[in-house]
């Protein structure tokens, strides 16, 4: 990930948007 974004500057931001589906998973999940 951290090679991908130094040649992609947009990289990071497509990880963001693919990694917050899975932090509000686990947020719901681990509130029950």
């Amino acid at each position: 990930m951290l090679l991908l974004s130094h040649a992609c500057p947009w990289t990071p931001t497509l990880f963001l948007f693919s990694a917050y589906p899975l932090l509000m998973v686990n947020i719901v999940h681990a509130a029950n």
